[in-house]
This record gives structure tokens, C-alpha cells and sequence, in this order.
């Protein structure tokens, strides 16, 4: 059994040399770990390679939902059972009672290893919780819960049964593929005693803000809620960038856990 991690990185790589940020954990993690650049930033990246002792992949894709394909198909031809598909930006945490802490770099595998052990045919998708009220929570293991930045797929259940990252609203891709899989019978999972949240937001311009605008944002939302009318709403929300109002959505993620 193989079992891998990806991290996508665009527009970063000072950022990532200069901050502590996912590949400081990861770096101390005992799975395979690559980063995915786009093949024109390939000779800034070399140095965050190099620093964090990981491989250097290169795509030619500008579509994010397509560059997760890309990884998918790169992991799957290679006989990798379960890949991990981790945002660049990320700081991990533990919960600490009612509190959470930050989770030390060397231990990072305490969250990980979990995850990847329950991965499987019934459960294609687990993550990590996201921050936001993870202090609340009381259970081990939240099922039909959003997952954020921290996907770990089971490959021979989606790319063997055709789900893809890649849709016709291209982003909102994370969205999209929970829902597919919920939908079609799947349970995903969180495991809520450990958290990763990003820590550059939307309000910077690299990452996968270049590769999104604000009316993509609003075909995107529009398309996801006349997929799943009945889980998704449209709300409004800003752009910090541009001053500009755009649509956003909301999932009923409750719907899946009746």
C-alpha cells in the first residue's frame, strides 16, 4: 500500500521559505510528500524543494480543479491507494481539553496517521477539522462534515469510479467533489482532534486567488447551487481584493447525516 501527499503552491515561494506553514509539518512527516508548482515558477521553487526535502512536481495546468486531476492521475497510475491533497498555507493545531494548541512540527504525523488509517471504499474522503468552533467539538470523528485544505482521498474509489475534481464551474472544486460523493452514497469524515486553517485567507494575491475572479466566483456558485438545489444557498460576501461583491454558497451538510 502507498500512501502519498501532494501540496499545490502557486505565486508562494518566498512565503513559504520565510513562514511557518504547511511544509514545516509536513517536512517531519514520514509519507512521501511532493509540491505541485506550475512549470514557469519551477527555478523560484527549487530552494522550497531543497529547504523542505520534498519533490519537485510541475503541471502547465491554470485551472485548480484540473491541477488536482492532474495530481490524482500522477498518484493513481502509480498504484498510490490513498494521496493526501494539502493547501500551501496551512497551520496545524491540537485539541487541548476546550482549547487547541499548536500542534508542534515533529508530531505531525499524530494527525496524520489517523486520517490515512480510515480512509477506505466507505469513507473516500477524510481531512482534518478547520478551526472555526472546532473547540466545541466533543466526538473523535465528525461524518458528512465540511472538509477544508486537508482532503486525503481513497484513489481506487474516485479515480477508479470516475469522480474528478474538474467541473464546469472549475473552482469550488472542493465543494463539488464532497458533494458527488455524498450523493452518490459516500461518507466523508473529519477528524476533529486536530485542525488545520489557513492563514493567508482570500485577501492575498497568490495562491488560488490567481487563478479565480470575481464573476467565476459567481458562475461557480450559481452552477453548484443548480447541481444540488437542495444543500447548496447562495449568499453575498465581499472580495477583500477588489471591493467587489460576489456570490458565495452555503452547504446543508446536515442533509447527509439523516
Amino acid at each position: 500500500m502507498k500512501y502519498e501527499l501532494a501540496v499545490l503552491s502557486r505565486g508562494r515561494a518566498d512565503v513559504l521559505l520565510n513562514r511557518q506553514l504547511t511544509l514545516t509539518w509536513l517536512q517531519h512527516s514520514h509519507y512521501f510528500v511532493s509540491l505541485w508548482v506550475h512549470r514557469d515558477e519551477a527555478e523560484a521553487y527549487k530552494p522550497v524543494a531543497e529547504a523542505f526535502n520534498v519533490r519537485l512536481m510541475l503541471h502547465t495546468a491554470n485551472k485548480v480543479s484540473r491541477i488536482r486531476d492532474i495530481i490524482m492521475e500522477d498518484a493513481y497510475v502509480r498504484d498510490v491507494e490513498k494521496l493526501g491533497i494539502f493547501d500551501d498555507d496551512l497551520a496545524f493545531a491540537y485539541r487541548n481539553g476546550n482549547k487547541l494548541e499548536k500542534l508542534p512540527p515533529v508530531s505531525i504525523d499524530n494527525a496524520l496517521r489517523p486520517v490515512f488509517e480510515n480512509v477506505s471504499p466507505e469513507f473516500p474522503m477524510i481531512g482534518l477539522r478547520h478551526r472555526m468552533f472546532a473547540h466545541t467539538e466533543t466526538k473523535t470523528w465528525g461524518i458528512n462534515k465540511r472538509i477544508m485544505w486537508t482532503p486525503v482521498l481513497h484513489l481506487p474509489t474516485l479515480s477508479g469510479e470516475g469522480f474528478r475534481y474538474e467541473w464546469e464551474g472549475d473552482i469550488l472544486e472542493d465543494f463539488h467533489m464532497q458533494l458527488q460523493l455524498m450523493k452518490a452514497g459516500y461518507r466523508t469524515a473529519t477528524l476533529n482532534l486536530f485542525t488545520a486553517d489557513d492563514q493567508l485567507g482570500a485577501g492575498t494575491n497568490s495562491g488560488c486567488n490567481l487563478y479565480r475572479d470575481d464573476d467565476l466566483r459567481v458562475k461557480a456558485a450559481v452552477l453548484l447551487r443548480n447541481k444540488f438545489p437542495s444543500c447548496v444557498m447562495l449568499k453575498d460576501k465581499t472580495n477583500p481584493l477588489t471591493g467587489r461583491m460576489y456570490k458565495d454558497v452555503t452547504i446543508r451538510f446536515s442533509q447527509f447525516r439523516k
